[in-house]
């Protein structure tokens, strides 16, 4: 190698080590603003603040939800979110977390964000969001080539829509989301297609814990759920959620009645409605309410659940981190939190051993639950800092 080539070849990757991490700075803006949330102690009463706070903003996303033709649905056809600005821009694929369709529950939420930023923004619906299950998936190859078949269909179509209008393309990945956008990803590099950034807001470190340990925490909050007279926790989500930025007078009684609303109520409500979507597709499959996840995945994707029972690696965070290191310097975030009850029993530090990822490639917020800090205020700042889309020094 000549000394220019090798001098261009450091130059290199030193402008990738640079892109590949949080910055200092938002490490430390993550450190400090999260000191104002430690009234949310408990996994669960974060994880219902954070989704009531995005659920209560106001958005304005730039385009509708349309539908796309193609074969990988038996429907023929499958919803598709893309906003296009009318100047080259970022392109964000974002693939929300679990039951997230596009128009509706925390989606506009992450779109409305990704557009203040100035990107392009390309949204699927979540693999298990009624939207998705609808549209009727074919899994003729495995779960996994399906899902990772229509990410790349969805986004090599977006590409010919935008031309000459993509400035690079950034995935942000949402818990369950996470799962899909790792494996696609992995895939798409192998095939040495291009790609500029990969971020996981909250991703489960092994889908083989993750969705057991939703279960045990479901049994855990589910005396909790109606334990709480209604018209008090009507008059606290008033004033400890609404006339208030964090609760600050809630009984460790009544944070485990909020959580229970999300955790319980919430998430198998919305299994049950998945399920309902999967019943009219297929001709005797059960209609009955869902009241745990092995329930609902037993139904819909028995052979998930197989995977899931006999601890698949194809199921773990680290199984395609380590694939997609193999084939790219690939920038990769994770933001996440020590009490995320989805990775109970399992360690981001021998995750970090397993990959190789430098530390400050992961932030491990104090508090949180699931997905909850994705509601601060200055989250929507933190997150432009963080992805850094426009190439801000």
């Amino acid at each position: 190698m000549t000394t220019s080539l090798a001098f261009r070849a450091l130059l290199l990757c030193a402008s990738l080590s640079a892109w590949a991490q949080w910055s200092p700075q938002v490490i430390e803006d993550f450190t400090k603003v999260s000191t104002t949330y430690q009234s949310l102690d408990q996994a669960g009463i974060a994880t219902f603040w954070g989704g009531l706070r995005r659920s209560l903003r106001l958005n304005f996303n730039d385009a509708d939800v349309e539908l796309w033709k193609t074969p990988l649905f038996r429907k023929g056809e499958i919803e598709v979110y893309l906003s296009q600005k009318d100047h080259p821009a970022p392109l964000v694929v974002f693939l929300p977390g679990i039951f997230g369709a596009i128009n509706e529950g925390l989606t506009p939420t992450m779109i409305d964000h990704f557009e203040k930023l100035g990107a392009h923004v390309l949204v699927v619906p979540n693999i298990l969001s009624v939207p998705y299950v609808t549209a009727d998936p074919i899994y003729d190859n495995g779960v996994v080539a399906h899902e990772a078949a229509v990410m790349e269909w969805a986004l090599q179509e977006s590409l010919k829509r935008l031309g000459k209008k993509v400035k690079g393309v950034h995935v942000v990945a949402e818990s369950l989301g996470s799962m899909v956008g790792v494996s696609w990803v992995a895939l798409h590099l192998e095939k040495g297609l291009p790609l500029d950034s990969l971020t996981f807001l909250f991703p489960p470190l092994d889908l083989s814990s993750a969705l057991p340990n939703f279960d045990g925490v479901i049994r855990e909050l589910r005396p909790s759920l109606g334990a709480c007279e209604k018209p008090l926790l009507i008059w606290k989500l008033f004033t400890n959620f609404i006339l208030e930025d964090v609760p600050t007078s809630l009984t460790q009684q009544e944070k485990s009645c909020f959580a229970a609303e999300v955790v319980v109520k919430a998430f198998l409500k919305s299994a049950t409605k998945a399920q309902l979507a999967h019943a009219q597709n297929i001709k005797g499959a059960p209609t009955e309410e869902i009241d745990s996840f092995d329930k609902f995945f037993r139904s819909y994707r028995p052979e998930l659940w197989a995977l899931i029972e006999k601890k698949d690696e194809t199921l773990g965070l680290a199984y395609w981190i380590k694939r997609i290191r193999a084939k790219s310097l690939l920038p990769i975030r994770v933001l996440t939190s020590k009490n995320d009850f989805l990775n109970r029993g399992l360690s981001w530090g021998k995750f970090l051993e397993e990959t190789k990822l430098p530390n400050d490639h992961v932030i491990i917020l104090n508090w949180g639950g699931h997905s909850g800090p994705l509601g601060m205020k200055e989250f929507p700042v933190l997150l432009e800092k963080g992805l850094n889309l426009n190439g801000a020094k």
